[in-house]
């Protein structure tokens, strides 16, 4: 499947990768193969991270468009449990007295409705399901038509009490694996194997996310990585 991302994308013939899959946001689809072109062509370990944490940073900033963060996902008609998310996001649509089709796709923005954060240091599929709190996966989609429309009426809610968007779910439960798996495949540590420079490199995002709940500014995982990066090499994987 060949991936066209608008504007600074290239195009890729992406294959057995998850940027193809629809349910992965075009935000997502741009990052990662623009970092694949990178890695193509040759640049740096500390170019490749520079790249990623400046779409990190635009995306903080309120800079990515909101259908570049859009997931589609298919409601069907019976799953195994009712806490499945798109069971839960159905539910809170018919509370709303918003009725979901089966067997039909919808376009859903993550919202944050949690008091903690992802990145509490624990994984997205470690965090419990508890139908009383609002930090359940499901509990925090939201149409994507409803949130913009919510952003466009005049009389809608005041600002405190507006939606948001999930910042942390995007970048530490779907950006998060796909890139450190395709960074950990493409550089490895030569020379100095202290734990920070393992760690930058083989998970570079998860890093940051560790890094941001300790209360860390964007500009110290910069200073961080810039600091550990110096024993980076490719991995030859035509070697012998």
């Amino acid at each position: 499947m060949q991936i066209a991302a608008p504007n600074t994308a290239p195009n890729l013939l992406l294959k057995g990768l998850v940027a193809p899959r629809r349910d992965v946001p075009n935000w997502i689809k741009i990052i990662l193969s623009t970092l694949i072109q990178h890695i193509i062509e040759g640049r740096s370990f500390y170019e490749c991270i520079t790249y990623i944490t400046g779409q990190i940073i635009k995306l903080l900033n309120n800079e990515v468009p909101i259908n570049d963060l859009v997931i589609t996902k298919t409601l069907f008609a019976a799953y195994a449990t009712n806490t499945h998310p798109m069971q839960v996001f159905a539910d809170r649509m018919a509370k709303q007295g918003i009725i979901l089709d089966t067997d039909q796709t919808y376009q859903i923005i993550m919202i944050d409705r949690r008091k903690e954060s992802i990145f509490d240091g624990q994984d997205e599929e470690d965090i419990e399901e508890d139908s009383d709190k609002d930090y359940t996966v499901g509990s925090r989609m939201m149409l994507a038509s409803l949130y913009q429309s919510e952003l466009q009426s005049e009389f809608g809610n005041p600002d405190e009490d507006r939606n948001t968007i999930d910042y942390m779910y995007y970048i530490g439960h779907l950006l998060k694996y796909k890139v450190d798996n395709i960074i950990s495949t493409a550089f490895e540590v030569f020379d100095n194997q202290s734990v920070d420079s393992k760690r930058v490199i083989t998970k570079p995002i998860k890093t940051l996310c560790h890094m941001l709940s300790n209360g860390k500014s964007m500009e110290d995982y910069v200073n961080y990585v810039k600091e550990n990066c110096n024993s980076v090499r490719r991995i030859n994987h035509n070697a012998n």
